[in-house]
């Protein structure tokens, strides 16, 4: 069917252009286990962003900063921030207001328990 590439991250409008297909369809093969997506959002999120990839996506070892975490992911900084505790971010300078960073392995590790399962109600 359809296998993103390492380090690849798509929309769900992206697959379903390249495939040909409906969003619907591609949401549907999300819910099957089909294509690999990742909901990134608050529970309870009115749209959480859905992005189509393969995990791992960050080098576990690698300090991120939010900004090239919402970069990678194709999401605002701001939801990136909303979620700086559940991704592990923490000060690397306490003294100072910026400085926040997160292991690539705490991202990854949200990202796994983040997985979609599309369900229709």
């Amino acid at each position: 069917m359809y296998e993103p590439q390492p380090g690849q991250v798509k929309t769900v409008q992206e697959v379903a252009t390249e495939l040909q297909f409906r969003p619907v369809t591609i949401y549907d093969y999300i819910g099957e286990g089909v294509i690999p997506a990742v909901r990134i959002g608050r529970e309870g999120s009115l749209r959480p962003a859905l992005r189509i990839l393969v995990l791992p996506l960050f080098i576990d070892d690698r300090r991120y900063r939010p900004d090239e975490v919402a970069d990678t992911l194709r999401v605002n900084v701001k939801t990136v921030y909303d979620l700086k505790d559940l991704m592990g971010f923490k000060k690397i300078h306490p003294e100072r207001k910026k400085g926040l960073r997160a292991l690539g392995a705490d991202i990854n590790k949200y990202l796994e328990q983040n997985k979609a399962q599309w369900e229709w109600n």
